[in-house]
């Protein structure tokens, strides 16, 4: 099985880690998250934080990206999130087109390693709401290009039409 991923403000890590900690997930090596220099590095340095327990593992991630000309910023991409229904709960999720640029960006920084990235991103890739923005940096069209081209050399998943409306007819 997976981890569950939650994304929230970087002002907020401390409360969310107090939150996880309270209710018995275990939190990974790094120091505790305060406002001091050596937190702000990590915050800075890095994009994540796990916590386990019995029941499952949590990803607290106050950043998807730690380039930010790949994914926007978390403010953006929060500012963003769509409500989904999850058994009768309702959950905030990145939006179409965010949660397909993350799942790109996952399997290029994974150099494309995890078959389920692959499948992840033929899955977003078919919601009609989906696409590249224009004015998505440079880098993050190419990177997306790049992720859906090789994903669909590999297995497949992609018509000739949304291959060029998802990779701009970048031949990569």
């Amino acid at each position: 099985p997976g981890d569950i991923d939650v994304l929230v403000r970087p002002d907020d890590l401390p409360a969310a880690h107090g939150a996880l900690t309270e209710s018995g997930w275990a939190s990974s090596g790094l120091p505790e998250p305060a406002d001091d220099r050596l937190s702000a590095w990590i915050r800075w340095m890095r994009r994540e934080r796990s916590y386990v327990s019995d029941v499952s593992t949590i990803d607290l991630h106050w950043r998807v990206a730690v380039d930010q000309t790949l994914l926007p910023p978390t403010r953006e991409l929060l500012s963003r999130a769509v409500v989904v229904d999850i058994d009768g709960f309702p959950a905030r999720t990145l939006a179409p087109s965010d949660a397909f640029a993350a799942a790109c960006y996952h399997a290029y920084l994974d150099r494309f390693a995890r078959l389920r990235s692959l499948i992840d991103i033929v899955r977003l890739a078919r919601d009609p709401r989906v696409a590249v923005p224009a004015t998505a940096p440079a880098r993050q069209r190419r990177m997306i290009a790049e992720s859906v081209t090789f994903t669909h050399r590999l297995i497949g998943g992609f018509d000739d039409e949304r291959l060029m409306q998802l990779t701009g007819g970048r031949d990569v």
